[in-house]
């Protein structure tokens, strides 16, 4: 979610990355400033590519 709204953040004004912040506050439950620190960081990896199959 946050990769995908990554772009849009980065683009918007300061009234629109608010609401962007509050939609993901409201979705994901995370806080205000770890919620801005994932949208102006690095990408974060695919969850798919996080996962090892066959792994214990």
């Amino acid at each position: 979610m946050t990769n995908k709204l990554r772009t849009a953040y980065r683009g918007a004004s300061k009234a629109e990355k608010a609401e962007i912040l509050d939609e993901v506050i409201w979705v994901t439950g995370m806080g205000r400033s770890t919620t801005r620190r994932m949208l102006t960081g690095p990408p974060l990896p695919d969850p798919a590519e996080q996962v090892t199959v066959g792994q214990v």
